[in-house]
C-alpha cells in the first residue's frame, strides 16, 4: 500500500502489565507513579472468596491472582490469557481462570498467599501452602513463560502434630530457588488454655531432617516463639534477609534471625533455638485501653533495611490503619537494644505513623503492602472515608516517590459514592514500577439511579504504559 509523504499514522496501544520492562525508559519513576489505573471485572459472580493474593510471574510479569471459596474443596487462580492458556473469563475472555481440586477437602481458611520463583530463563513456578488432613502441604505448579503448564507437585511439608493440634490463620510463604520458606502458627489446648507456637520452616538440604515431619526431608522447622495468643504471621524475604511480623497478645511483634556480636551484649538473642537463634521485639504494645488488630502485613524492598509493617490499632474509640517503617535508629517505636555508655537509652529502630486515621469499620478493611523497584513502600487498603457512603480502594506511598518531599500521599484507585469495593485487596508492583491490585467488589452501582449489582465481583486495577509507534513517512 502506498502511503503519501507527510501523512502521520499514529497508533496507540496499551501493553499488558507484564510486557513493560523494555518500556520503562519512556518515563521517569515519578511519571510512572502518576499513570492512571484501569479497573476491570474478571468474574462478576464470585461469592465467599477467602485469602485472595497476587504475585507477578515469569519474564513478562503477568499478574497472577489466587484465592479459595468458602466450603469448596480447592483453590482458584487467574492470569491474563495467552495463546497457550486461552481466555475463558473477564472482559472479552481476556483472562484465563482455572481451579485445582483436592481430596480430602482443604481447610479453606488455611490457604497461604501465592508465591513465585524463577527456575530458569524460560520457566517459573507458583506455589501455595495449606492444611490438608494432618499436614500442611505445599502445592506447586511449573510453567513456561507463555503460561504453558509443565508439571505440578503436592508435598507434605509440616506434620501438624509435631507442634500442636490446629493451624491458626493462614501460613505465609516465600518461594526461593524452587523451595518453600514458611511462617505458620500452630496451637493446642494445654488444659483449658490455648498454647500457640510460631513455627518457621526453611530448606537446609539433605534428606534426613525430621524436625518438620516424622518422614525425613530437607526442610528444617524451628519454634521461633510460643505462648498465648499468637496470630497472623507475615513472612518477608529479600537480599538473603528474613523477617516475620505477627501479633502476640496486644502487641505487634517482629522477629528476625540474629547472631549477635560478642560486644555489645545489650541486644541478645531472645527467641528461636540454640541452633537457629532469632531476636523478637515489640513494634508497638499499646496501653491505656488501646488494642491492636488481629492481622499484620510485612514487606521488604531490596533487603531488610527497607522494611514496612502495616497493622491496625484502636486507640480508644476509633480505628486507625498504621505503618511501621524501618529507620535503623532515631525512630519512635520498635525498641531494639540500647545505646552504649554510662546511661544507656533504648534504640528505636522503627517509625510508626498512620496510613489512615479514620477507619470506618476495621472489620470491613483489608490491607497489603509491597515495595516498588526504587525501594519505596506502597500500601493498599479499603475504607469508607469521612463523608463517604461507600468503601473505596486506596493506595498510599511516600511523597518522595513522586519527588514531592516528605510525608505520604493518599490516592483513590477505584470506587464511587454508590459502590462498596476493595475487600481482600492485594498489591504487586513490577520491575518498571507499574502497580496491579486484585480485590473483591461486593456491591457495584455506576450512578445514583443505576441498577445495583450485589454479587461479589472479582476485580483487578492496573497501570499500563501508553505508547505510540514512530512517525511513518514515505
Amino acid at each position: 500500500m502506498k502511503i503519501t509523504r507527510g501523512v502521520l499514522i499514529l497508533f496507540s496501544l496499551f501493553l499488558l502489565l507484564g510486557h513493560t520492562s523494555a518500556m520503562a525508559s519512556f518515563s521517569s519513576p515519578e511519571d510512572v507513579v502518576k499513570i492512571p489505573f484501569n479497573s476491570e471485572i474478571i468474574d462478576d459472580d464470585e461469592e465467599n472468596v477467602l485469602n485472595l493474593s497476587t504475585t507477578l510471574v515469569g519474564t513478562r510479569q503477568y499478574p497472577f491472582i489466587s484465592y479459595t471459596i468458602q466450603n469448596t474443596s480447592g483453590l482458584q487462580w487467574t492470569h491474563p490469557a495467552t495463546a497457550e492458556a486461552p481466555g475463558n473469563c473477564g472482559v472479552n475472555n481476556s483472562w484465563h481462570c482455572n481451579r485445582a481440586l483436592f481430596s480430602p477437602t482443604i481447610v479453606n481458611s488455611s490457604l497461604s498467599n501465592v508465591a513465585t520463583s524463577r527456575y530458569g530463563p524460560d520457566t517459573f513456578g507458583v506455589a501455595w501452602a495449606f492444611q490438608q488432613g494432618a499436614f500442611i502441604v505445599g502445592y506447586s505448579r511449573e510453567y513456561k513463560n507463555d503460561m504453558r503448564l509443565l508439571t505440578y507437585t503436592l508435598d507434605n511439608l509440616i506434620q501438624i502434630s509435631k507442634f500442636g493440634t490446629y493451624v491458626a490463620d493462614a501460613p505465609s510463604i516465600e518461594r526461593i530457588g524452587g523451595r518453600y520458606r514458611m511462617a505458620v502458627v500452630i496451637w493446642e489446648y494445654q488444659g483449658d488454655i490455648r498454647f500457640y507456637r510460631l513455627v518457621y520452616m526453611q530448606y537446609v538440604g539433605g534428606n534426613d531432617n525430621t524436625s518438620c515431619s516424622s518422614t525425613p526431608s530437607g526442610y528444617q522447622c524451628d519454634v521461633i516463639e510460643s505462648g498465648a495468643s499468637i496470630a497472623s504471621p507475615s513472612l518477608a524475604y529479600a537480599g538473603e534477609d528474613t523477617g516475620i511480623a505477627y501479633v502476640k497478645g496486644n502487641a505487634v511483634r517482629y522477629a528476625y534471625p540474629w547472631d549477635p556480636p560478642i560486644y555489645p551484649p545489650d541486644r541478645p538473642v531472645n527467641c528461636g533455638t540454640e541452633d537457629n537463634p532469632w531476636r523478637c521485639i515489640d513494634i508497638v504494645n499499646p496501653s491505656g485501653g488501646a488494642t491492636v488488630g488481629s492481622r499484620v502485613a510485612l514487606a521488604y524492598g531490596s533487603d531488610d533495611t527497607h522494611a514496612e509493617i502495616v497493622y491496625s490499632i484502636r486507640p480508644t474509640t476509633k480505628d486507625m490503619l498504621m505503618r511501621a517503617s524501618y529507620v535503623g535508629s532515631g525512630g519512635d517505636c520498635g525498641g531494639d537494644g540500647n545505646t552504649i555508655g554510662p546511661s544507656p537509652q533504648p534504640v528505636y529502630r522503627w517509625n510508626c505513623r498512620d496510613v489512615d486515621a479514620f477507619i470506618d469499620n476495621l472489620a470491613d478493611t483489608t490491607f497489603a503492602v509491597t515495595f516498588d523497584p526504587n525501594d519505596f513502600p506502597v500500601v493498599s487498603w479499603n475504607n469508607k472515608y469521612t463523608g463517604d457512603s461507600a468503601q473505596r480502594l486506596y493506595i498510599s506511598y511516600p511523597a518522595a516517590r513522586v519527588g514531592e518531599g516528605t510525608g505520604w500521599k493518599k490516592q483513590v484507585v477505584d470506587g464511587n459514592a454508590y459502590s462498596t469495593t476493595g475487600i481482600w485487596n492485594d498489591i504487586s508492583i513490577n520491575s518498571a514500577g507499574l502497580t496491579s491490585i486484585a480485590y473483591i467488589q461486593p456491591v457495584f452501582r455506576a450512578c445514583p439511579t443505576c441498577p445495583v449489582d450485589a454479587t461479589d465481583n472479582l476485580k483487578v486495577t492496573r497501570q499500563f504504559f501508553k505508547t505510540y509507534l514512530p512517525l511513518i513517512q514515505k
